[in-house]
C-alpha cells in the first residue's frame, strides 16, 4: 500500500510541476514523510524528479537564458552542502518542523506578495540571495524551487523562459 500511496504523491507532484512550473518537491516533500523517513524521502525525491527534470530541460532548451541563472546557481552550489550537512546532522523531528516552518513562511510570502503585487526585483544581490536561500532549502529539505522562482519570475521574460 505504501508503494501505491508513493506513486499517488509522486504523480500529484508531477502534475503541479508540470502545470505550475513549481511545486514538485513541495507536494513529495509535504507528503512522503508522513510514510517513510524523512531522509529517505529526500533521496526518493531527487530519484523521481529527476526524469521530469530532464525532459522539461530538453522541451525547454531553446528558452534557457544561461545568464539569468548563473549568479543564483553560484550562490547555490556554495550553499547547497550546508543544507544537506543539516540534513544529514539532524533527526527525523526537527527535519519535520522545519519543513512545516518553510512551508508556513513560503505561504504567508505568497499571500503577501499577492497583496503588494510588486515582484521580487531582477537584481545581482536578489539573485545571489535567492540562489544561497534556495540551494540550503533543497540541500536540507528537497525544497529548493520557491525562493528561485520568486526570482525567476520577475527576470525571466516569458512563461516560457520561467519555466526552463
Amino acid at each position: 500500500m505504501t508503494y501505491v500511496a508513493v506513486a499517488l504523491i509522486t504523480l500529484l507532484g508531477c502534475t503541479a510541476q508540470t502545470s505550475c512550473g513549481i511545486g514538485y518537491a513541495m507536494v513529495v516533500m509535504a507528503l512522503m514523510p508522513l510514510l517513510i523517513p524523512f531522509k529517505t524521502v529526500a533521496v526518493l525525491q531527487i530519484l523521481t524528479v529527476f526524469p521530469l527534470v530532464v525532459y522539461m530541460a530538453v522541451r525547454l532548451r531553446r528558452h534557457i537564458r544561461f545568464s539569468l541563472i548563473l549568479w543564483p546557481l553560484a550562490a547555490s552550489l556554495i550553499t547547497s552542502p550546508l543544507g544537506v550537512k543539516a540534513l544529514t546532522l539532524s533527526s527525523d523531528s526537527l527535519l519535520r518542523r522545519a519543513l512545516g516552518l518553510l512551508l508556513v513562511l513560503l505561504t504567508v510570502r505568497f499571500l503577501w506578495s499577492l497583496k503588494r503585487q510588486k515582484p521580487v526585483r531582477a537584481t545581482l544581490v536578489s539573485g545571489l540571495a535567492s540562489g544561497a536561500l534556495s540551494g540550503f532549502c533543497a540541500g536540507m529539505l528537497n525544497i529548493g524551487g520557491p525562493p528561485l522562482a520568486a526570482y525567476m519570475l520577475a527576470a525571466s521574460g516569458s512563461k516560457e523562459e520561467y519555466n526552463a
